[in-house]
C-alpha cells in the first residue's frame, strides 16, 4: 500500500489504481492548494474571528469574508474590488499615510 501526503490515503501498490487517483478530482485540489503561493497576501488575508464562520477567512482591505479554498481565495484576490483596495493600501504605505478600508 502507498500512502498519499496530501490527503493521506491509502492506495495499492499498482499503477492503474496509481492513475485513478491522481486524475481524481480531491487528489488535484489538494495539489492546487499545496502549490498555490499566498505569502504575498498572508498580512491581508486572516482568519475569520465572528461567530459561526470560523470557517471562513477574512480579507481586511475589503472587509469582506472569503472561503477557505484555493479557488476563493484567488477569486477573491482577482477581483476588482481586492485589486483596487491592494492599490490603494500599497499607495499609503508609500505615503505613509493609515490605510482605511
Amino acid at each position: 500500500q502507498i500512502r498519499c501526503k496530501l490527503s493521506g490515503h491509502e492506495i495499492p501498490c499498482r499503477l492503474d489504481a496509481i492513475e485513478q487517483y491522481v486524475s481524481g478530482k480531491k487528489y488535484q485540489k489538494l495539489s492546487k492548494e499545496s502549490l498555490m503561493d499566498l505569502s504575498q497576501y498572508k498580512d491581508h488575508i486572516i482568519p475569520s474571528t465572528k461567530p459561526n464562520q470560523e470557517h471562513l477567512l477574512f480579507c481586511k482591505l475589503t472587509c469582506r469574508h472569503i472561503n477557505n479554498t484555493v479557488d476563493g481565495i484567488q477569486n477573491h484576490i482577482k477581483g476588482k474590488k481586492f485589486q483596487r483596495a491592494f492599490r490603494r493600501w500599497t499607495e499609503c504605505q508609500a505615503n505613509g499615510v493609515k490605510f482605511i478600508p
